[in-house]
């Protein structure tokens, strides 16, 4: 663990992005977990430094997500939502 590098974490990261067709968000997801683990095991004294220090994230481009038509809206009134309290 102590070897493992900036560099070959960067790498893996873009290859679960282009190779594996993972979202840019799951990939900084990803980052997250591993942050959290190597700081605990900087915490526990298992190794010196982050090696995700400096790796950038991948941009998440937000959908736009739009506004429901009226007829989208009497859909969802239509719905039972009452169906969860049926026995």
């Amino acid at each position: 663990m102590q070897s493992l590098t900036s560099k070959e974490l960067d790498e893996f990261l873009l290859s679960l992005r282009m190779e594996k067709g993972l979202s840019a968000d799951t990939v900084n997801k990803t980052m997250t977990a591993g942050n959290m683990l190597f700081e605990f095991l900087i915490k526990e004294e298992l190794i010196t430094k982050n090696p995700l220090n400096g790796v950038e994230r991948f941009k998440v481009v937000s959908k736009k997500r739009g506004i429901p038509t009226e007829t989208e809206m009497k859909q969802l009134m239509d719905l039972d939502w009452n169906w969860f309290n049926k026995s």
